[in-house]
């Protein structure tokens, strides 16, 4: 059988595998590395030999919260592998440009593999992928030496997506209007690569540790009097979190005048909340909301924990939540709402005695919504 040099010897002949996003996994990909080698100044190369590259790319938004990466024999001669990740923190493919991230060649195992977690965002990752060595002992005595031959590398991510660290990196849920939307939704999200801005606000109990930010904005007025017909309930969903109990913690701020908000120094001003909640003791604080027209609220999630240990898997998973919860009837009495003929057929021409009145298809439409009605407002 005659081997040739692996197309992806060479960094910069890296297999592309495209872009990895949330809930993705790379098909498992065979690779014969007994003709690969190492180039001059190529990282790691007393640890892993005869080396083929793959790269990806990370969403262009918020990144990744993990990759899992594995290399393994799968016949043919290979024995003890080993893998590399490198973050490229420049345009080329110049090893000088790259960082690395995490690296394995365990012993006693023809697999190696990782998890790393926090991938940046829009920014191309290498894989470096081969025989590995471990100290002699290991890799000679156990193992039985090393050889190539070929292997089989795989890669996924969890179905989660960093909520944004930045305000004005908001994820915008929408903007609704006073007809037959319901809600604003987003599913999956995670702060456990978040930070903490200089100068962000605090309205919650505790400090403040891994913030993530999302926004909405409401509709025009629809009554007279420059009111909305539908009061909104903002709700955090806990999906997951950490080892010990972590639940979302979170605070609606409305913002108060129109604000560019920039990312580096954070822009934070002209908010003003409107209370915080915590999962685990929901009331009425962020339900059944009297908001303003044609105005934009900044939901700031975070978490707290029921047996927090010294900050140990401090992040929560979580999906959000923006709906409207109830009708509001008119102040007005010029706009009350018309239910319509109170007669036997719901006409002029039916009889108005012993009627027993039912027009519920009225309030099935918008801005009815087929919801509880409420005075709250």
């Amino acid at each position: 059988f005659i081997y040739t040099i692996p197309a992806n010897d060479n960094i910069c002949s890296a297999t592309d595998l495209g872009t990895l996003n949330p809930g993705n996994s790379i098909p498992s990909t065979n690779f014969n590395n007994i003709c690969a080698g190492t180039q001059a100044g190529e990282p790691r190369t007393g640890d892993i030999t005869n080396t083929v590259w793959y790269k990806f790319k990370t969403p262009p938004a918020q990144g990744l919260i993990q990759v899992d990466i594995n290399d393994a024999e799968n016949g043919s001669g290979a024995n003890y592998a080993g893998v590399t990740l490198y973050e490229a923190t420049a345009g080329t493919c110049a090893f000088g440009n790259l960082a690395e991230r995490s690296f394995d060649h365990s012993c006693a195992s023809n697999s190696a593999g990782f998890s790393y977690k926090c991938l940046k965002a829009n920014t191309t990752y290498y894989i470096q992928a081969g025989t590995g060595y471990n100290f002699a002992l290991c890799t000679d005595l156990v193992m039985g030496g090393r050889s190539t031959g070929t292997f089989q590398l795989n890669m996924s991510t969890p179905n989660l997506s960093p909520g944004p660290d930045l305000i004005c990196n908001a994820l915008d849920l929408g903007t609704f209007t006073n007809g037959t939307d319901i809600s604003k939704d987003v599913y999956n999200q995670s702060n456990r690569c978040a930070t903490v801005g200089a100068g962000e606000p605090d309205d919650m109990t505790g400090s403040l540790d891994k913030t993530v930010w999302y926004k909405f904005t409401t509709p025009p007025p629809y009554y007279l009097d420059g009111t909305l017909p539908n009061l909104y309930t903002v709700e955090i969903e806990r999906t997951g979190g950490g080892a010990f109990d972590h639940i979302p913690a979170y605070t609606l701020w409305k913002q108060t005048a129109p604000t560019v908000r920039s990312c580096s120094p954070e822009t934070f001003s002209n908010l003003s909340t409107l209370g915080s909640e915590s999962w685990t003791t929901i009331g009425n604080t962020l339900r059944n909301l009297c908001l303003e027209p044609n105005t934009t609220y900044y939901i700031q999630v975070d978490h707290n924990c029921t047996t927090c240990f010294f900050g140990i898997d401090d992040y929560v998973e979580f999906n959000v939540h923006v709906k409207k919860s109830t009708y509001q009837p008119p102040n007005n009495i010029c706009e009350a709402v018309d239910l319509g003929y109170i007669t036997s057929n719901g006409t002029a021409s039916g009889t108005a005695t012993n009627v027993n009145w039912n027009n519920s298809n009225i309030f099935n439409g918008a801005p009815f919504n087929a919801l509880p009605h409420s005075n709250r407002c």
